[in-house]
């Protein structure tokens, strides 16, 4: 799978888990920060259009896992979203 994210919302980080090496990255599409194993492999890259505007990165997940498919920890943080996502609902 490919996925499209934003050059400059890239950055180094360990995870608060398992320890593992990962950098987030912000997706285009969602808007969502997303966490990839080690070091993000760029496929593709498309200079921004508009003066000022932000350069668009393609990464696949082959090449960069996100790290939520391999954490031995993920679940957990799974189930901390979901609980959140209901406590908003009802409010």
């Amino acid at each position: 799978m490919t996925l499209e994210i934003f050059a400059d919302s890239r950055g180094p980080d360990v995870c608060r888990s398992c320890g593992a090496t990962i950098e987030w990255a912000e997706v285009v599409t969602s808007g969502a920060r997303m966490p990839f194993e080690g070091g993000i492999v760029v496929r593709a890259v498309q200079p921004s259009l508009i003066d000022g505007g932000r350069t668009i990165e393609t990464v696949d997940t082959d090449d960069s896992p996100v790290h939520w498919m391999t954490c031995p920890h993920a679940d957990t943080w799974r189930r901390r979203k979901v609980a959140a996502d209901r406590r908003e609902r009802q409010s």
